[in-house]
């Protein structure tokens, strides 16, 4: 019996086999009964868990280098890759805060990004109680 190194067998596929050893490949069962005589073999290659469907494979997005949040100027700055914020696409440089909460700028931020700068007071809302605190 001879070995080999090259994968003959990929996951999500069906391969039909017949008395001579040959071997095809097709991307869905139905295509494989319909080549098929009665003495072939249909093989079904399931993946790592077991699955006959393909799933379809998502990369993980770019995470941006640095992502700085200047409060005072209102610009959202970021290096290295684009990213999303807030269902807003935020290009490599200087950008507009995207219009969501300032929590939800800066939860996304720090998911996006490797390093993250805040620079200023986010608009805090509330009453300003600094005049009613100098008594004490």
């Amino acid at each position: 019996m001879a070995t080999t190194t090259k994968r003959i067998f990929y996951p999500c596929k069906y391969y039909l086999a017949d008395e001579e050893n040959r071997v095809l490949e097709f991307n869905t069962m139905s295509d494989a009964k319909l080549a098929a005589l009665k003495t072939d073999v249909i093989l079904v290659a399931l993946d790592y868990q077991g699955n006959r469907s393909p799933v379809k494979y998502t990369p993980p997005a770019l995470k941006a280098d640095k992502i700085i949040v200047d409060f005072d100027k209102k610009v959202l700055t970021v290096e290295g890759n684009p990213v999303t914020i807030g269902g807003t696409e935020c290009k490599v440089g200087d950008n507009d805060i995207p219009p969501v909460s300032w929590q939800q700028v800066l939860s996304a931020a720090t998911l996006t990004s490797k390093a993250l700068e805040i620079v200023g007071t986010p608009p805090i809302e509330g009453k300003d109680i600094t005049d009613e605190m100098s008594d004490l």
